[in-house]
């Protein structure tokens, strides 16, 4: 099958949606045709197809080179476009317009449910990109549900299947001792994610006496953040930019991670934690309880004292921990790359039937 992914290839990705394009091409690459319409700066990858020339500025004038490349040097049928993005280049529809299945991943509806900045979501500009589609896949049941909710015409209208995601990380099991009394919050601090929640909660088991520390790995801290950390900063260390290899290291040494926001389209930072033996604390609402099944802490995101409970019961009892790291262990066996990228080529093929 000749599948072209509209959008730029990520050599080493970094965030959920890179990763996840990145994880189903390269996987999909070694028995189907891999194109990507865009080629960044020092990006390459030998199994994958990309424009010969990397993107440039001005973005109009790059968009229509890789055009015109992917029209005249492209002589196969491209069966399947797969946007990386919300809106197809001039390349993806060229393709779409010649009669290749449009396929769709929707992996959260955050601009609908809580709002967004600025211009950058419109929702008949949404809507009218959705309704291109021959196909919709959803990285979650929670997703699924709640893109019925806010286009049900749309959804009733298209086939579509929920294909949760891999996990980034092989389980690596470390010893409770070789721990740091350290928990960890990983990613965006804006909003929904409920930073200030975490935060809460950090000071009260410092105020125990407990000498923990919470590590914020992530962006550079924001004056309000330092100011509102003054308190206890001795406490707290900040990771900037942190490299896969540093994130994996978070996790094997802390104790547990910190995700208390309060909406997730998937949640990938959970399964990399779990496999790692870093036990999550999260709420349970949207896709986490998929995610989570029976492991992990369930705790009310927006009570501090709730999730400062679950803190100490983590410090101080050695069992209780061990009891979750091996539930979040068996858990991350269920999720693979390799399965998700399986399920997505069947939907191709249904889709293009």
């Amino acid at each position: 099958m000749n599948i072209l992914y509209d959008g730029p290839f990520c050599s080493y990705p970094k965030g959920g949606v890179v990763r996840y394009f990145n994880e189903i091409s390269t996987t999909l690459a070694a028995s189907n045709s891999i194109y990507f319409s865009r080629k960044p700066k020092r990006s390459f990858s030998k199994n994958i197809k990309l424009p010969i020339f990397s993107h440039f500025r001005p973005h109009r004038v790059s968009f229509n080179f890789e055009y015109f490349w992917h029209k005249y040097f492209i002589n196969k049928k491209i069966h399947i476009i797969h946007p990386t993005e919300f809106e197809l280049s001039p390349t993806g529809n060229y393709f779409v317009e010649g009669g290749s299945k449009l396929i769709i991943t929707v992996h959260d509806l955050i601009h609908e449910k809580i709002g967004a900045p600025g211009k950058i979501y419109s929702k008949i500009q949404r809507s009218a990109f959705y309704r291109k589609a021959d196909g919709f896949i959803f990285v979650s049941k929670s997703t699924q549900s709640d893109f019925a909710r806010f286009y049900r015409e749309l959804y009733n209208s298209k086939p579509s299947r929920v294909i949760l995601h891999g996990c980034n990380y092989t389980n690596k099991k470390t010893k409770y001792s070789q721990r740091k009394k350290q928990f960890l919050f990983v990613g965006a601090r804006n909003g929904y994610k409920n930073f200030h929640s975490a935060l809460s909660a950090f000071k009260k088991i410092v105020s125990l006496g407990t000498d923990s520390t919470l590590v914020v790995a992530g962006s550079r801290p924001t004056k309000e953040e330092i100011i509102l950390t003054s308190p206890f900063e001795s406490n707290v260390k900040w990771v900037e930019s942190p490299s896969d290899e540093d994130l994996q290291n978070l996790y094997s040494e802390s104790l547990s991670l910190l995700y208390v926001s309060e909406y997730e389209g998937f949640g990938m930072p959970l399964l990399e934690a779990m496999s790692r033996g870093c036990i999550p604390i999260a709420g349970n609402h949207s896709s986490i309880p998929e995610v989570l099944g029976n492991s992990g802490i369930i705790v009310n995101v927006n009570n501090p004292d709730e999730i400062a409970s679950q803190m100490m019961k983590i410090i101080t009892s050695k069992d209780y921990s061990t009891s979750k790291v091996n539930k979040g262990f068996s858990t991350v066996n269920n999720f693979s790359w390799k399965k998700t990228a399986k399920q997505t080529l069947e939907f191709y093929i249904h889709v293009d039937e």
